[in-house]
């Protein structure tokens, strides 16, 4: 009768070790994976009111200034007619004669040149690197102004593109028309199951050098964080999670652990059974 009691309990042993690396293999914490937590709010979900402002945070604004290299599309529109606007004789696209190709950004635009420079028709040579978008705008109205009556400026950037690679859902260049894209918009995709979202690496080059820092998306101050918006061009590498290595082995690691603990339990069966 005791053989078969001290049986009963190794079995009930062995499964609950089974059952138990199973468990804890297989599961990643909700603080690992939740966007923009605040201390241990996670804990305190149920207590949190309903509707109402919480905290608040300042997102500085977005101010991308144009470097060498870049892209961008202008429109100069007028009430100054055709046959007398010199910008529409010099180049259509300038104009807008071309407005239904504008979906063709890689057939559009002016480059802007190495040494910061952008070659237009009629303006001629004109300083863009280091301008925003709008004080580009606001300088070639003003300069239309010598040949045009009241016109007005349009400046798209056209290669708004930003690379994810690694441990996410959806990698590869991306393009995108939105002058405010998130880092949390970019990565919508969302992470894969062992993402790290803690320490998320971004590459972004302003001119001629490269600048390397990390992000925690994990955390809610990163609302206030001046690395709130992506770049074009940026590269946005997810790192997997330390445990990631430990979590692919684990089936053969627990059909191992199992193996040996069901041949240790069987012999002892044996050993018992016979004496």
């Amino acid at each position: 009768m005791e053989e078969k009691k001290l049986v009963w309990v190794s079995a009930r042993v062995f499964i609950f070790i089974t059952l138990t690396l199973a468990l804890f293999s297989s599961c990643v914490p909700n603080r690992k994976i939740t966007y923009l937590q605040y201390k241990d709010e996670l804990s305190q979900l149920k207590t949190i009111p309903i509707d109402t402002i919480i905290r608040e945070y300042v997102t500085g604004p977005y101010e991308y200034r144009l470097q060498a290299d870049d892209q961008v599309m202008i429109m100069i529109s007028s009430s100054t007619p055709d046959e007398y606007n010199p910008y529409s004789l010099a180049d259509n696209n300038m104009t807008g004669s071309n407005i239904s190709n504008m979906g063709a950004s890689s057939l559009m635009g002016y480059r802007i040149g190495p040494t910061g420079y952008l070659n237009l028709p009629i303006i001629g040579s004109l300083k863009a690197s280091g301008m925003t978008l709008y004080e580009l705008q606001d300088t070639i109205t003003v300069l239309a102004r010598k040949d045009l009556e009241e016109p007005s400026t349009r400046v798209n950037l056209i290669n708004f593109r930003y690379t994810i690679i690694g441990e996410v859902n959806g990698i590869g260049t991306k393009q995108t028309s939105d002058y405010n894209l998130s880092m949390l918009q970019a990565m919508s995709g969302g992470p894969e199951e062992y993402g790290d979202l803690s320490r998320i690496k971004v590459i972004r080059k302003i001119n001629d050098k490269s600048y390397v820092f990390y992000v925690n998306l994990l955390d809610e101050n990163f609302l206030a964080s001046e690395f709130y918006y992506v770049h074009p061009n940026d590269v946005i590498v997810v790192s997997p999670m330390k445990r990631r290595l430990l979590m692919q082995n684990v089936p053969q690691t627990l059909g191992f652990v199992a193996s040996t603990l069901s041949l240790v339990l069987t012999l002892f069966t044996l050993i018992t059974v016979n004496k």
